[in-house]
């Protein structure tokens, strides 16, 4: 069965792309802005402010890669927690026969 689905008017389309390109530009443009501004992406700003407002400060590795939606739990989390660890309060910590965490 075939379903037909409504076409956009032109003012509709227009503010279609309008939306898509300025979700497109957006995180780009906030990403250069937040790295002129203060030295990290966007991305390791996401991950501090996470950290900060979770219980003690601290959350498991898996825990933090959900709650930025980081694709890759290791390699993504890991780096920006390593990167900003001399400059701020963001240190992995071992934790004894259970998964990394960081606080």
């Amino acid at each position: 069965m075939t379903r037909l689905v409504p076409r956009l008017d032109a003012e509709e389309s227009a503010a279609w792309l309008s939306l898509v390109t300025m979700l497109e530009l957006l995180p780009r443009a906030l990403d250069s802005q937040l790295q002129r501004d203060s030295g990290m992406t966007h991305f390791e700003f996401a991950v501090l402010s996470f950290l900060r407002f979770s219980p003690d400060q601290t959350l498991r590795m898996s825990q933090l890669a959900t709650g930025t939606n980081a694709t890759l739990p290791g390699s993504r989390t890991s780096s920006p927690v390593s990167n900003t660890a001399g400059s701020s309060s963001a240190s992995p910590t071992p934790m004894t026969a259970a998964p990394r965490t960081c606080a």
